[in-house]
């Protein structure tokens, strides 16, 4: 695998376009814009994922309401 500079475009273009003529254009897959890709499908994830954690173990036990039947729909969902 080559890592190719931004500032070489002619030479990544090139590439690209041997890789589409040697596996086809609907086999080949490239990212311009590598760190929209890592926020969007890596980090967004993540964060929710850690967000909904926190959250469920905050609700599990950390929290007093002193209502019955709102803190047993806590315990069921948690």
């Amino acid at each position: 695998m080559k890592i190719l500079s931004n500032f070489d475009t002619k030479l990544y273009d090139n590439i690209t376009q041997e890789y589409i003529d040697q596996y086809g254009s609907e086999n080949v897959m490239v990212i311009r814009r590598a760190s929209i890709f890592f926020w969007i499908y890596i980090m967004l994830p993540l964060v929710v994922l850690l967000s909904v954690l926190l959250l469920m173990t905050w609700l599990s036990f950390g929290i007093n309401i002193r209502d019955e039947a709102l803190e047993n729909i806590i315990h069921i969902f948690s």
